[in-house]
């Protein structure tokens, strides 16, 4: 079962050096990560640069990656904002794939 990151309070410029660490020592397990941000009180573009670099290295490291479940609140905002809204009706896209669904739903 993936090891769940939460990640809450300000997820911004400001703490993207510590979201980045948390990531990366995540991935270091071999059971992947599922990232649950519903507790994040502000969200900005550096948080989802974060998650995407994550994804990345994730596939290149053969080790699953998630969101715990649907984007909602400031995390879903912020993935409005950046034009990045997922849509789970659009199987095979890789939107769909991230944003799956993780071991906490």
């Amino acid at each position: 079962m993936p090891t769940i990151l939460s990640f809450d309070g300000p997820l911004t410029v400001a703490t993207a050096e510590h979201v980045r660490d948390r990531l990366l020592a995540g991935l270091d397990e071999p059971a992947g990560v599922a990232v649950d941000a519903s507790g994040a009180a502000q969200v900005d573009l550096t948080f989802l640069q974060c998650l995407m670099a994550a994804a990345a290295t994730a596939a290149m490291r053969g080790v699953p990656f998630a969101m715990s479940g649907l984007p909602s609140g400031q995390l879903e905002q912020a993935l409005a904002r950046a034009g990045l809204r997922p849509d789970p009706a659009r199987a095979g896209d890789f939107d769909q794939v991230f944003w799956r669904k993780g071991p906490s739903q």
